[in-house]
């Protein structure tokens, strides 16, 4: 891999997404309306300079934006992010998204959610991970219940698709939680 490894899972690799890398892939995903369907991005066309500056703007703003690459041929099949979104109440969310269809259902994005989850709470000392979630993405819901993540609010019409507003289901794990659930799979 000509990438640097930023974290190291069984069967994926965590690389800094580099705005000069081959982003015809990622590309594909921000055209494809059916995998931004519950994401902010997707109701505009996005050319190779906009996703080049929205790369940039990650690491400017110091949140930790990872490509997820599978060990097994290096292919890019999707990113993960985790924003600071409270320094001073030790506090982050959590983004996903695997944008490769083949590679989904597969177990990489639950190892790439362990991996940044273990990073925010053992190496940035975090007390919270957050992650905001459409109803009727299943998925994505199920993922974050499958790593620990708790329902904690409903946001009513918080956000406009396919001509209605649609709540937001507000998720958290909490350090302790993730602790307790470390202990638990020592036993």
């Amino acid at each position: 891999m000509h990438m640097p490894v930023f974290l190291s899972g069984e069967k994926i690799l965590l690389c800094p997404v580099d705005k000069n890398m081959d982003l015809s892939e990622y590309l594909s995903w921000i055209n494809n309306q059916e995998t931004t369907l519950y994401m902010s991005s997707g109701d505009f066309p996005t050319c190779k300079e906009q996703l080049q500056a929205y790369i940039a703007r990650q690491y400017e703003n110091k949140n930790i934006f990872l490509g997820i690459f599978t060990k097994s041929n290096d292919k890019h099949i999707g990113n993960i992010c985790l924003y600071i979104t409270d320094h001073q109440s030790h506090r982050g969310e959590v983004a996903i998204m695997i944008g490769d269809k083949k590679a989904r259902g597969k177990g990489y994005g639950l190892e790439a959610l362990k991996l940044i989850i273990r990073y925010g709470f053992m190496h940035l000392s975090l007390n919270k991970l957050c992650a905001a979630v459409a109803p009727d993405n299943f998925a994505s819901y199920k993922l974050f219940e499958r790593a620990g993540f708790q329902l904690e609010a409903t946001l009513r019409e918080q956000f406009y698709l396919n001509r209605s507003y649609r709540d937001d289901l507000r998720y958290g794990l909490l350090r302790r939680e993730y602790l307790e659930m470390q202990k638990g799979n020592t036993r």
